[in-house]
Order: C-alpha cells, then sequence, then structure tokens
C-alpha cells in the first residue's frame, strides 16, 4: 500500500520533495513550512536525504516535523533514499523504513553501467519499498545518457504495478512531453515535487 492512499486531496497542490538544513537545505523546517503556506499549498513533505550510516537523528527530525506550526497544511516527515546497486538494494535502515511517513526512491551518483541502473530501478520498483520514484530520469540526463521510451515505458508500467508514484519534478524538469504522456497513457500515478532547498524554491502554483 502506498503512504500517500490514506489522503483524500489533489496532489497537483502538494509539494512532496525538499530538504532542510537537517541535510544539505539552507532553511529550517518551520521556514519551509511557512513558505509553503504562502505559497497556498495543501500538502508537503519534508524528504531529508537518508543513508545506512545516518550522520542525524532521525527521530529528532520527526519529532520536530511533527511540532512545528502546520498552518492546516498536512506534512509529512519522508525521505529521500537512494538505490545502492543493480539488485535494487535502497541505502536506507529499516528503522527509519518504518518510521518514514514517505519513502521517495532515486538514483545519486550512479558509477556502474547504465544497463545495471535500469536493472536497479526496476527492481526497486518491484520490491515496494519506496512510495515515489523521485527524478526518475535525473541521472540519465545529466550524463547526457539516452534512454529509450520502450524502457521508460516498461518502468512507469513496473511502477503503476506496484502502486509506485512517479515524480514530475520542478527542479529537473527532467521528462519530455512525449515521456510524461506516456505515464498519464499508462494510468501512472503522478505526483510533485520541487526538490526545494531552500524557501523560495518551494514550488509555485501559479
Amino acid at each position: 500500500m502506498n503512504k500517500l492512499d490514506k489522503y483524500k486531496i489533489d496532489f497537483y497542490f502538494a509539494d512532496l520533495q525538499m530538504h532542510t538544513n537537517y541535510t544539505d537545505g539552507s532553511a529550517s523546517i518551520q521556514e519551509m513550512i511557512d513558505s509553503a503556506h504562502v505559497e497556498k499549498l495543501k500538502m508537503i513533505a519534508i524528504t531529508e536525504h537518508v543513508r545506512k550510516q545516518i550522520t542525524y537523528n532521525y527521530n529528532d527530525f520527526f519529532n520536530k516535523v511533527k511540532q512545528s506550526n502546520h498552518h492546516g497544511l498536512i506534512v509529512l516527515a519522508g525521505c529521500e533514499t537512494k538505490i545502492l546497486n543493480k539488485e535494487g538494494d535502497l541505502d536506507i535502515t529499516d528503522e527509519i523504513k518504518q518510521k518514514s511517513e514517505l519513502i521517495l526512491g532515486s538514483v545519486h551518483g550512479w558509477n556502474d553501467t547504465v544497463e545495471n541502473c535500469i536493472k536497479g530501478i526496476k527492481l526497486m520498483l518491484q520490491r515496494n519499498e519506496i512510495d515515489i520514484w523521485a527524478h526518475p530520469l535525473a541521472w540519465a540526463n545529466k550524463k547526457d545518457i539516452h534512454i529509450s521510451l520502450d524502457i521508460w515505458e516498461e518502468l512507469v508500467k513496473e511502477a503503476k504495478k506496484n502502486d509506485i508514484a512517479i515524480e514530475f519534478n520542478s527542479k529537473y524538469d527532467n521528462l519530455t512531453e512525449e515521456q510524461k504522456e506516456i505515464v498519464k497513457k499508462n494510468g501512472g500515478r503522478i505526483v510533485y515535487g520541487s526538490d526545494a532547498h531552500s524557501p523560495q524554491d518551494i514550488r509555485d502554483l501559479k
């Protein structure tokens, strides 16, 4: 079950990826929530980077998110984790996996072959440990790697089969209109994220 299922809102009015100064962001939890309120969002997820060897106290982060002034918004304490290998293993502890209200899976700093990266993504989607596939092709675009539409559609279908949402990310804007249409054609679950690392980068609905 996707953790988003319990929320009966239009996810167009949500920003489900952002970071604070708990990791590599520049602002506090409250400052990010305040900015989301100004932007008239209905829901946000603060999705700090996590690793198996985490350098901050996730429970402390979680509690601070929950204790902040939410201004009537739905505010989730989530996390973003990366694929470690072609087996689709994630860089996250079981404790954080259980605690987090939303888990984003992504590719960061991949140094293996493209084929193994595709295998890793597919297995990540099949294992159904995440709720959102974050900035799906940013890793490929950064390295000028072309992913065929056939491969893209195969991965989209895998996400759909396992009820994993696909993020349309405003920071990278890494999906072409054709790729977005494939998500829509296959009934993919679409969510929106800014990957904001500062208040001014939070999703603007205008």
